[in-house]
């Protein structure tokens, strides 16, 4: 999630008006880190802000700017130490800012973002879950102050897709079918199991996804997500014919998204 400078200068000035001369010194260190973050240099930035927030431990704001520089540092997927001491930073530093301001909007969209990045970089299977699940819970937090922001419904939309894609894919592993064979699954036991674990997750991602496209309707991303959701839905269909007839409306919401994109 990329906070512009223009929103941190904001936030920063307002915050510098309120400060008592004893604090001082922490302001001039957030105001070299909004320097050094506005140049791109967020390793900077984030130790600026560490020295404000050691200065003024009980300041949301200080602890919060550390730890969107970190965000701005961390690669999903890596597994170079530094890139996790970068996650680890961020997470530790949001989770801070919550502790100290509960009620921190921009904090809790920060750590959905964050944890969900994390997710998609993650290659254990189990681990995707327990992360998916965890950036669920923040992102369900985050649209209780921002339900219209077409980001959060997306999200919540992808993360349940994902979910039951996980699900799916093991399924198919299991049966011997290769990513390309279609569907339906053939064994009728492995598809009612499905449909319970699935089901759910199915019509959850549905009902978040239109909810992001009810926002802005040439979402593009919404569309991808919603077509490779009815993808996945089709294999879990009784017969060949309701299988087609969701690859079909896959089809079209693929067809919508591509139309969508050479507009822009």
């Amino acid at each position: 999630m990329r906070f512009s400078i223009s929103f941190l200068a904001v936030a920063l000035s307002s915050l510098f008006g309120q400060q008592p001369p004893a604090r001082n010194e922490a302001a001039n260190w957030l105001n070299r880190g909004i320097d050094a973050y506005r140049h791109g240099q967020f390793e900077q930035a984030a130790d600026d802000f560490e020295k404000a927030a050691d200065l003024d431990p009980t300041n949301p704001n200080a602890h919060f700017y550390v730890g969107l520089a970190c965000v701005m540092l961390y690669v999903p997927g890596s597994d170079f130490p530094d890139n996790i001491m970068y996650f680890e930073r961020a997470k530790t530093s949001l989770k801070r800012t919550l502790e100290i301001s509960p009620n921190f909007p921009p904090a809790i969209a920060s750590l959905a973002k964050l944890i969900f990045q994390q997710a998609q970089g993650t290659r254990d299977p189990d681990d995707k879950l327990r992360q998916l699940d965890e950036a669920r819970d923040w992102y369900r937090k985050s649209a209780a102050f921002d339900s219209l922001n077409r980001e959060v419904w997306y999200s919540l939309g992808t993360v349940s897709w994902m979910k039951c894609h996980l699900a799916l894919t093991a399924a198919r592993s299991q049966l011997g079918m290769k990513p390309g064979d279609p569907g339906p699954l053939p064994d009728p036991a492995v598809r009612r199991k499905l449909i319970t674990t699935c089901g759910p997750l199915i019509e959850d991602s549905v009902t978040n996804l239109e909810k992001a496209l009810g926002l802005d309707r040439r979402y593009d991303q919404a569309m991808e997500t919603m077509h490779e959701l009815l993808r996945d839905r089709a294999d879990l269909r009784d017969s060949p014919a309701e299988y087609l007839q969701d690859i079909a409306e896959a089809g079209q919401w693929e067809q919508r998204a591509t139309e969508t994109l050479l507009k822009h």
